[in-house]
């Protein structure tokens, strides 16, 4: 007897992050054992005004073994963006999906946010 084929629809979302691979993998881990998923993790590099950094390329799929609907699918990756964020010190990440892409920002405590007006009354003082 041959295996047994299972399909569902089709539909992806990447979530990127900048932060320490081996740490971005642990949280991963942890997600999966609880949630029951399956991700894929890619090393990626950030090149963006004023600099650049390394992070990660997670993808989750409307997996057959763990099949769900879309907005499903937009949770997890936002509930697993959640734990990235403070797990790997970063403030932002992005979830891509086909038709729409969202910014996660997360303001720790203490944390200030800076407005361009701010900046800009600071640099026309000089």
């Amino acid at each position: 007897m041959g295996p047994t084929v299972k399909a569902v629809s089709t539909y992806t979302i990447t979530l990127f992050i900048a932060g320490d691979l081996a740490a971005a993998r642990a949280v991963v881990r942890g997600y999966c054992y609880e949630h029951g998923a399956c991700f894929t993790i890619t090393p990626t590099e950030f090149v963006y005004t004023g600099g650049e950094e390394t992070g990660v390329a997670i993808g989750l799929v409307n997996y057959p073994r763990f099949p769900c609907e879309p907005h499903e699918l937009w949770s997890r990756a936002e509930a697993l963006g959640r734990l990235l964020l403070p797990a790997l010190n970063q403030r932002t990440c992005l979830l891509v999906g086909a038709n729409e892409t969202r910014w996660l920002v997360h303001e720790p405590p203490g944390v200030h946010r800076v407005k361009a007006r701010d900046v800009n009354a600071r640099s026309q003082r000089k």
